[in-house]
This record gives C-alpha cells, sequence and structure tokens, in this order.
C-alpha cells in the first residue's frame, strides 16, 4: 500500500495546532510519516507537537528552522518526505471526515497522480464564511482563474519530482503556480471528487492584511504570466469565480 506523508508548518498557531493535529490521528491510518515544520514559534505551537509526538504510533518528524516564508517550509518538509503520497494539512486546516485518507487511497490505487476536492472556509467562532467548489479543473480552466483549493490538492511525490517544488520567489501565490503546472503536465491522471474532506479556518498568510490582498492579486498576475497566461484574465477570472460562489452562498446557504 502506498505511503502517506502528511506536512503541516506551523508558526505560533497554538490556537488552532491541536485540532489539525487530532483530526489526523482520528483518521486511524497508521501508514503514514508525519511531518511537522516550524519557523521557531515563541508561543506554546511547539510544547503541542512535542505532546503530539509523544502520543502517537506513527512516526513524526519534527523540525524546527529558520523563518524564511511558508514555501522554503514547504520545501523543507518535501526534501524530508519518503511517502508516495503528499498530503498538505497546516495548523490552520484540520480533516472533517473519517475516511479522507482511505478514499485518496483508493484514488492513487486506482492509478490517479492527482486528487482534489472542494472546502470550506471557517473563521474563528467556526462560522461559515465560503463554500469552495472546485469544480472541473483543466489546463484550459486554468487561464481563466479556476484551479482547485491548494488545502485539498493532494498528488504523488513523483508529481514534485516531475514538476519541480515551490517557487519560493513568490511569497504568497507558490501554491498556484504549483498547481497550475500540474495541470500544464499531460501525462497526469487527476481526479475531482466532489465533496469536503478539510475544512480552513480563515486568516493564512494570504487573508491577514490590505496590503497582503493587494500582493495576493499582484502574485497572482505574475504566476499567470510565468505560466504562459494573460495575467489580467487569470486575476480577474479568479475573483469572479469567488464573487459567484459567494453570491451562490448567501442565496443558497451552502454553496
Amino acid at each position: 500500500m502506498p505511503r502517506f506523508s502528511i506536512i503541516t508548518c506551523t508558526l505560533n498557531d497554538e490556537k488552532t495546532l491541536f485540532r489539525s493535529l487530532q483530526s489526523i490521528e482520528d483518521q486511524g491510518f497508521d501508514n503514514i510519516e508525519h511531518i511537522i515544520i516550524d519557523g521557531d514559534s515563541t508561543d506554546q505551537t511547539k510544547s503541542i507537537i512535542e505532546n503530539y509526538c509523544d502520543k502517537v504510533v506513527y512516526p513524526v518528524k519534527f523540525k524546527s528552522i529558520p523563518r524564511k516564508g511558508v514555501y522554503n517550509a514547504f520545501n523543507v518538509a518535501l526534501s524530508e518526505a519518503s511517502g508516495e503520497i503528499i498530503v498538505f494539512l497546516n495548523a490552520d486546516d484540520w480533516i472533517i471526515k473519517s475516511n479522507y485518507l482511505t478514499t485518496l487511497q483508493n484514488y492513487f490505487l486506482g492509478g490517479f497522480s492527482i486528487v482534489y476536492s472542494d472546502l470550506i472556509m471557517v473563521d474563528e467562532f467556526q462560522k461559515l464564511k465560503r463554500y469552495w467548489e472546485a469544480g472541473n479543473c483543466t489546463k484550459s480552466s486554468c487561464k481563466f482563474g479556476r484551479v482547485p483549493p491548494h488545502p485539498s490538492f493532494v498528488c504523488l511525490r513523483e508529481v514534485y519530482e516531475k514538476i519541480g517544488y515551490f517557487d519560493e520567489k513568490f511569497k504568497i501565490a507558490a501554491d498556484l503556480d504549483f498547481m497550475i503546472r500540474a495541470f500544464m503536465y499531460d501525462r497526469f491522471q487527476i481526479a475531482y471528487e466532489k465533496q469536503v474532506f478539510v475544512a480552513m479556518q480563515i486568516g493564512g498568510v494570504s487573508n491577514n492584511s490590505l496590503k497582503a490582498f493587494y500582493l495576493k492579486i499582484l502574485e497572482d498576475y505574475q504566476v499567470f504570466q510565468s505560466n504562459n497566461f494573460k495575467g489580467i484574465i487569470g486575476v480577474i477570472g479568479k475573483r469572479l469565480i469567488k464573487i459567484s460562489q459567494y453570491m451562490r452562498f448567501v442565496q443558497n446557504g451552502v454553496k
């Protein structure tokens, strides 16, 4: 059976980390390794991780490294990964269905290289703020801004080996760049599972200030341009998709 490498990157995440770690443990899966990269947190994050390492039955690789950005941490973790399947689950993300890893395993055993699904986003009070319906993402859809949510994007380690790791010149949009490159590579079999397995609490690197919002738009533009798409079309398309999903959520209460 293929092994999972679950990657979690942390930085002063004492308020949300336990929930994320517990959701992995609750999967009841032992064919995993958990790689945790911490950016030298100054709160109780390291203590939470150390307690977690002591109680779980699967191996945990825990490293504390100098702060060089989240994508540097992602790449450090990838260099440590030995599993065939790579899952990113950061401190603000958690698994909400008990069959997540089993469902993923079945897809990868069926010959798929990439599996993605929908995502829900909540605020600090657990109020639902967005249902991110990934939809049918393709190489063509990427140029118009339709890409999956990164927290629910899972792929084989060989995907990283073939198209490269995260480009650290981007500070908050390297995940977008990576996913576009993955869809542009014609040899990957890709599956869309139309349900929600992962929830994300709003407040990540690209959501926490007005300055970051403008930087996100700028980097999105640069990502589309660097992948030979028209940057303005990608940026506008991405925002229009977000607005349309928000309007459906307001009208229907779910999507």
